[in-house]
């Protein structure tokens, strides 16, 4: 008979201890304090792709490099557990980025004005830019970014400054990417305004301002690992590290099957890992659910992390970093400069990159071995940057299926997905799989799943059971 961790009263198990995992047992436990919460992580430690190490005096992070704060859900997060007091914006210097073009770097624009300026496009490309509000509404719902782009301010602005633009953020290929899934505002403007620059007017001059717009930050102590370690040690919520769960079964309670046999039974249950991760725990609860989790793609991403100490440089590397553009006979899809960025991550004198590689784009990149992975990426910080000199810093981390992929059908297969989940009692998902890839977004879904779950345990128990609401 197999050991229990926990009976069944008042209990919620939360699979997955990244950012989704964490902030949705931190907010069960503030919408019902007396529920036990059990947070279920597979790995060595909580935090998911956002880790960190320190070398030296350096702070390396293993995935995101920093948050976008202010204004948003995270920003509220970060008021909320106290820790606004240790947040560092990013350098004023990290608001010039470049993308690499003909073996040179060009300054993305950064504003309206910028882009009719800028040398990624040509003449006929920005009087194509300036004719958008002219273009008639068109496309279909399932209509991918590069062609909504490309249709409404034309193929220049599509393939050098949109395209590589998208690689940055999820590593994807805006040819396959569902703009309503990815973009829904984007999508909103044409449908409601027939423009997307004339709907951007229009909200400002319906609202009087510009809303806010969030601010690259991190943690002084501890990068990002700093929030991660806050919700982690909420009073209430217990982290098991190590801890795999192997199976998932609904008779009565929610039962959890772990990798060394023990099991968990619970009222409510958030799965917080990937999309393939829920699907095979799922499959013995509802096949087409798993099914369509299962269908969701992943794209894998790989951080090379360099550090120079006072290198001889080609050009200035004061900026957030470059992306790259495909067909540039470059493997990277970018590169962040750290020091630039985040000065009190880094020592004196100590120019630290993080390049990125792997994506849709190069699946291949995870075939090779560290020191392979560490040679590119000196190859072509040698190439592009001048870098000669041997790095005294050299860290690597592979997230071989790392960023879901929004592709087009995304929005059908997640309508399905949520009306299936939702027929599953105290179940709820969380993450980023289905519902916005970025930091922001994936708080905003762990509060949507804590809350969907303190609903369905509500409608078994007595609220004075669980807590206030």
């Amino acid at each position: 008979m197999s050991e229990s961790l926990a009976g069944s009263g008042g209990q919620v198990v939360v699979v997955g201890g990244g950012i989704s995992g964490l902030v949705a047992a931190y907010r069960i436990r503030r919408l019902a304090p007396r529920v036990r919460v059990t947070v279920l992580e597979a790995g060595p430690r909580v935090g998911g792709t956002a880790t960190t190490d320190v070398v030296g005096d350096c702070t390396v992070e293993r995935g995101p490099n920093g948050l976008l704060i202010g204004g948003n859900a995270i920003g509220a997060l970060v008021d909320e557990l106290g820790l606004s007091s240790e947040v560092v914006m990013a350098d004023a210097r990290a608001r010039v980025r470049y993308v690499v073009r003909g073996g040179g770097f060009v300054e993305a624009p950064s504003s309206p004005p910028g882009l009719l300026r800028s040398p990624l496009l040509t003449l006929g490309g920005r009087l194509r830019l300036l004719a958008e509000p002219l273009v008639p509404r068109g496309g279909d719902r399932e209509e991918t970014v590069w062609s909504f782009v490309a249709r409404r301010f034309g193929p220049e602005v599509a393939d050098n400054l949109v395209a590589p633009a998208l690689v940055g953020v999820t590593g994807g290929d805006a040819r396959r990417t569902e703009l309503a899934s990815l973009f829904p505002l984007l999508a909103e403007l044409e449908s409601r305004w027939g423009s997307v620059l004339g709907g951007l007017v229009a909200r400002r001059l319906r609202t009087g301002e510009s809303p806010p717009r969030p601010r690259l930050g991190t943690f002084r102590e501890g990068g990002l690992a700093r929030l991660m370690q806050r919700l982690a040690s909420e009073p209430g919520v217990e982290v098991l590290c190590d801890a795999t769960v192997e199976a998932v079964r609904r008779d009565g309670v929610w039962t959890l099957t772990l990798a060394d046999g023990r099991t968990v039974a619970a009222d409510g249950v958030v799965l917080a890992c990937p999309a393939w991760a829920s699907s095979e725990l799922l499959a013995d609860v509802d096949q087409r659910l798993a099914d369509d989790l299962a269908a969701i793609p992943y794209a894998g991403l790989a951080v090379v992390t360099l550090g120079y100490e006072r290198p001889r440089l080609r050009r200035d590397t004061d900026g957030f970093g470059f992306i790259v553009r495909r067909g540039e006979g470059v493997r990277m899809l970018g590169c962040q400069w750290t020091h630039a960025i985040f000065p009190e991550q880094v020592s004196d004198g100590t120019v630290i990159f993080r390049a990125l590689y792997g994506g849709t784009f190069d699946p291949e990149f995870f075939e090779l071995d560290r020191a392979s992975m560490l040679r590119t990426a000196r190859l072509e910080l040698s190439r592009l940057l001048g870098v000669e000199e041997v790095p005294w810093l050299q860290h690597v981390t592979s997230w071989p299926v790392a960023i879901p992929q929004y592709v087009v059908g995304h929005t059908e297969r997640v309508q399905r997905i949520d009306a299936a989940a939702a027929r599953l009692p105290a179940l709820a998902l969380a993450g980023n799989a289905l519902h916005g890839v970025g930091f922001n977004d994936c708080i905003v879904n762990a509060d949507r799943a804590a809350r969907q779950v303190v609903a369905g345990l509500r409608a078994g128990v007595t609220s004075s059971e669980l807590g206030p609401a």
